[in-house]
């Protein structure tokens, strides 16, 4: 199926939307001599469209885009720099065409369009707008660097005001892209150096998992954005937590949170494999594994719980990776309270510390008999698999 964007070219010039399409059809290939001919037919379709007329400079924004996707996967140090030039010439290709000029420094604010002026742009060239915003965001946050993550966080800001000014309860489409927009920004502010992007990380995920939960039990794609908001909150929310920055009402507030994101997390990867899809097993691990980190921290009389009861009815190589996290988070809580001395004048509580001590040797021992002796080789010492962040979601056109 051809994207509009595209349909869009080949309406004003066949010749040049043929060699988009070709393009188009080379970069699925994934390889990296598909993605250079892609390049090419970019570029042929580049030529044909000369002019300044407003119409021939969205085509050629929409050209440009493409030629930004394709570049990204021509790696670091040509890919990306390339990618981020086709996206700034998009940019500015759409902003000339719409009669409004920001600039790829962000002069001018989207927000401060009349509703008019607004109402009077194609919505499918709006979404292309906000798309090239947020595919020079991405590529921003693939060359990492403080200096980058800034710019990536500026540009993906820029992407939200694009498409908030879209009808998203009118297209999926629309709704789709502005939560994507809002989960790379949550990364890209998780990636900041010294947590400095924490709180607003943990909104802008929020705002993610908000416009993609109607739709995330029935739709694929809505489903993996929620998974991911999901986590990138926990992440926020936890290293928030661990900076001891929260104060104690807020604290309760942030562990109600992380716990609901982690239930409704699995609840949604649960749900999905169940009706037979495997897609999402990746991240509902990754879910699993925070939420024994979580616990292991903040509640470690609550981890046996939370183990036992989202390992029962787990079957092959899932059951043996929900194992090894488990063992890890459990062997690495026992280190701790094994460390801590029971206190004989606090009678209660050294009751309840014994008791989860008790608790989780008897998981331990557990996890020890039911899981595959390689997955449970974490306990001999091999380090845990760490949390890294997603790469980013980028847009189509």
């Amino acid at each position: 199926m051809v994207p509009a964007a595209s349909r869009y070219v080949v309406s004003q010039i066949a010749d040049a939307g043929a060699w988009l399409l070709e393009g188009q059809r080379l970069e699925v290939c994934g390889d990296a001599e598909s993605r250079r001919n892609a390049v090419e037919c970019y570029d042929r379709a580049m030529a044909l469209l000369s002019g300044a007329d407003p119409s021939t400079r969205k085509a050629r924004a929409i050209v440009w885009m493409n030629r930004g996707n394709a570049s990204q996967g021509m790696g670091v140090e040509f890919g990306f720099p390339e990618a981020i030039r086709c996206y700034d010439a998009a940019i500015t290709e759409f902003e000339h065409a719409f009669g409004f000029l920001s600039g790829c420094g962000g002069i001018h604010s989207y927000r401060e369009l009349r509703n008019d002026a607004q109402a009077q742009i194609d919505p499918i060239m709006l979404n292309a707008l906000g798309a090239a915003w947020m595919n020079r965001g991405v590529a921003l946050q693939q060359k990492r660097g403080p200096e980058n993550l800034e710019v990536a966080v500026a540009s993906h800001e820029r992407a939200i005001e694009v498409f908030s000014m879209l009808p998203i309860d009118r297209d999926s489409v629309f709704r789709r892209n502005l939560g994507a927009a809002f989960l790379n920004l949550a990364d890209a502010l998780l990636d900041l150096p010294e947590n400095a992007g924490l709180r607003r990380a943990a909104n802008a995920a929020r705002y993610s998992i908000q416009l993609t939960v109607d739709c995330a039990d029935t739709d694929a794609t809505f489903a993996e954005l929620n998974l991911k908001a999901r986590r990138a909150l926990i992440v926020a929310l936890g290293g928030t937590l661990c900076g001891g920055d929260c104060g104690p009402g807020n604290r309760e507030m942030l562990e109600s949170e992380i716990r609901g994101a982690i239930e409704g997390g699995l609840s949604l990867a649960g749900h999905w494999r169940v009706n037979s899809c495997e897609a999402f097993v990746h991240l509902e691990v990754r879910l699993f594994r925070l939420g024994c980190q979580f616990l292991r921290i903040h509640h470690a009389r609550d981890l046996n719980a939370f183990v036992r009861e989202n390992l029962k009815d787990r079957r092959g190589t899932l059951h043996e990776e929900f194992n090894a996290a488990a063992a890890e988070a459990i062997q690495a809580a026992l280190e701790v309270m094994g460390r801590t001395p029971v206190q004989p004048h606090d009678f209660a509580n050294s009751i309840v510390q014994v008791d989860v001590l008790r608790g989780l040797r008897e998981t331990h021992q557990w996890l020890a008999r039911s899981t595959h002796v390689a997955a449970f080789n974490v306990l001999q010492g091999e380090p845990g698999t760490s949390e890294t962040q997603m790469s980013g979601v980028p847009a189509g056109c």
